[in-house]
């Protein structure tokens, strides 16, 4: 899901507002299709300076009434000489729940895996955009923190890196951290707090979703003394799109509240709102001596008609199922699917989740699986008798290699990797592996499912142990 960056014209006139330089009035400022704004300058009180090293601003989603609309609730500010950044929160963006941290302009870099080249485009001269899932409350206050941590004068980069920190939780998420040249300088102490609809720019405001959202506690640090710089709302645009709420001759905060209804009466037609993908995390699991499912759940996925689950790292040695005790799957075409690790494996799977629209566009997401050895059950080092088994090396009957841990003798000349090859006999004939179905198996086999052993009748492969005769529990 793109973001969107306001127009030159608009980024022009509102850089003249920051900087107490007349500015005529940006064409979108008015009317029922803008995008209200909040003005922050610095507090009268405060004595001028240069520029900012960080900069923190608080936002709070106090109502919202479709968690399917493309808003974005966000802050924006600007480097002394070139370039810009955004950050804030989005309830439909490419994660479903969103925190967001661009930086717009040419010679940006990341290595962080959250962050993409091409802001708001696929050229990577537009900057940087770094998303997060990020499963944001209503009524939590969210602290946005956006500072310069490293100025390579060597080669002639500042890192800055964006931050979102839950002040009812108090935890605290890195979104990533992006590198602009050094040039670029700090940042200019003024900041302005916008809503954006930014699907379908035509809709009025009466076709909006509505929402109540306060944005406050808009703060730095100076750059040459590292003291305080306080904000105050300057102003507001005036439009039909938004009203504000602020008190005192210098407000800290302000409310605004936007939007229309959005129903089917003025809904612009299908295919407008895309299908969103949402899946769990990455995460980290532990190797187990047997079978071992684990929840995809993609049930929160957005404007979704139907869901499908596939392995696209790991096939054959990593599996789904529909549910607990069931048989073994490439492909689930539900909302949630199981990740099934098999006994004894390490390793690494993928799982992808593609969810289709009404209109048949598609959106897919990965979670990736890793399964780490058990410390009680340390990896089998090959040794010189058992050599690493070698992808590509031709083994004939006798030879001994190590694969994933377990020692095997090969029966036959063989290149197939022993975990998923009948060529190869366990050195230990008391090993039992987990049953795979994409394996053939000969006549005495023997395996493990679900946490019982098996012995082959007769050769087989694809027929399930418990559920077919060609197995015998032993």
């Amino acid at each position: 899901m793109k973001i969107k960056i306001k127009p030159l014209r608009i980024l022009i006139a509102m850089s003249l507002m920051a900087t107490g330089m007349p500015a005529a009035m940006a064409h979108n400022d008015q009317g029922t299709t803008a995008t209200p704004t909040i003005y922050f300058a610095t507090h009268p009180n405060m004595k001028a300076s240069n520029s900012l090293s960080s900069v923190s601003a608080t936002m709070e989603v106090q109502e919202m009434t479709s968690d399917t609309a493309p808003w974005y609730w966000a802050y924006q500010g600007w480097f002394m000489s070139e370039g810009a950044f955004y950050f804030g929160l989005q309830p439909n963006g490419h994660y479903g729940k969103t925190a967001l941290f661009s930086v717009f302009g040419k010679g940006t870099q990341s290595s962080f895996s959250s962050c993409k080249g091409g802001a708001d485009s696929t050229n990577p001269d537009t900057g940087m955009s770094c998303h997060i899932p990020y499963d944001w409350e209503i009524g939590h206050k969210y602290t946005f923190n956006v500072k310069r941590i490293n100025l390579d004068a060597k080669q002639s980069l500042a890192t800055w890196k964006g931050i979102v920190t839950d002040q009812t939780t108090g935890e605290q998420t890195t979104i990533g951290e992006i590198k602009v040249p050094a040039r670029w300088s700090d940042i200019v102490p003024s900041i302005i707090g916008w809503a954006e609809w930014f699907q379908n720019g035509g809709l009025t405001c009466a076709q909006r979703t509505n929402f109540v959202v306060n944005y406050s506690a808009v703060s730095g640090v100076y750059s040459n003394s590292s003291s305080p710089w306080h904000s105050y709302v300057s102003g507001t645009t005036a439009n039909t799109c938004a009203t504000y709420d602020k008190t005192g001759p210098y407000p800290a905060e302000v409310t605004m509240s936007a939007g229309g209804t959005f129903n089917d009466s003025n809904n612009p037609g299908p295919g407008v709102i895309k299908p969103v993908a949402v899946v769990p995390a990455d995460f980290t699991v532990t190797q187990s001596s047997s079978s071992a499912g684990y929840p995809l759940d993609g049930s929160d996925s957005k404007n979704a008609q139907s869901y499908s689950w596939k392995i696209v790292q790991g096939a054959g040695d990593f599996w789904l199922q529909e549910k607990q005790g069931g048989i073994w799957l490439r492909e689930v075409k539900q909302a949630k699917a199981r990740a099934l690790v098999p006994a004894n494996k390490v390793g690494t799977a993928v799982y992808e989740l593609t969810v289709t629209g009404k209109d048949g566009t598609q959106d897919a997401r990965r979670v990736t699986v890793t399964v780490k050895a058990a410390n009680n059950k340390p990896e089998i080092p090959a040794d010189a008798e058992y050599p690493a088994w070698k992808q590509g090396t031709t083994y004939v009957a006798g030879n001994k290699v190590t694969y994933e841990g377990v020692k095997y003798i090969a029966k036959y000349w063989t290149n197939e990797r022993p975990a998923n090859s009948n060529a190869w006999n366990f050195a230990d004939p008391n090993y039992r592996s987990e049953w795979s179905p994409s394996k053939a198996y000969s006549g005495g086999a023997h395996v493990s499912y679900q946490g019982k052993n098996y012995k082959a009748a007769y050769w087989t492969q694809g027929n399930t142990p418990g559920q077919h005769a060609v197995w015998i529990a032993e």
